[in-house]
Parts: structure tokens; C-alpha cells; sequence
């Protein structure tokens, strides 16, 4: 089970760029009354982001041609202390830093 929090999407719909930024994510092992208290959950790891974790997490390459985006490897990287999740349409991959909020350079 996973779970994310903090996070935040801003959408440039000029070209279709959705980014969503996460500070860390939390991982629970789900072990059936054997946590402390007699809860399901044990707690496993937390990834706070400053590289990509590639032990836990995989770039995704496989767009299908009736996508709206491209799930490919430079949409997923840390940008100060952030994952940075970008949904982009093929020939707009990446990330162009956010000048501010709503705002994309």
C-alpha cells in the first residue's frame, strides 16, 4: 500500500504538461494484526526524494499510440528535493521549471 501526500499538479494546457510534485512517500507492509497495537500495517520505508530510487521505483517507457501522453523515462526525475512527475504529449517531454504557481516558463 502506498501512499502520497503533499503533492501538488500544475497543468500548461497550451501543450499539455501536467507536473505533479511529491516530497516523500511512505511505504506499509500489510501484515495482518503482527504490527505494534495489533495493527495490519508495518511500517517499511519512506523515500524523501533527493535521487531516484531505482532499488524501489521504475521510469515507465510504454506509450500506446491512443494516448493522450507519453509515459517515458525524462518525465520522471528530483528537482530540489522533489519527484517531479510530468504527463506530457510525445515531442514535449521533460520538465521546464515553474517560475510560479500556475505559471510555466
Amino acid at each position: 500500500m502506498t501512499h502520497l501526500f503533499s503533492r501538488s499538479a500544475i497543468l500548461c494546457q497550451a501543450e499539455f504538461r501536467v507536473y505533479q510534485f511529491v516530497d516523500w512517500d511512505r511505504y506499509w507492509s500489510y501484515t495482518p494484526s503482527a504490527a505494534a497495537g495489533g495493527s495490519d500495517f508495518t511500517f517499511a520505508w519512506q523515500d524523501d526524494f533527493t535521487t531516484v530510487d531505482t532499488a524501489r521505483w521504475s521510469r515507465a517507457d510504454a506509450t500506446l499510440d491512443e494516448s493522450l501522453a507519453d509515459f517515458v523515462p525524462a518525465n520522471v526525475f528530483v528537482h530540489d528535493g522533489k519527484l517531479v512527475l510530468s504527463l506530457t504529449r510525445k515531442g514535449a517531454e521533460g520538465f521546464r521549471e515553474i517560475v510560479s504557481r500556475g505559471t510555466a516558463e
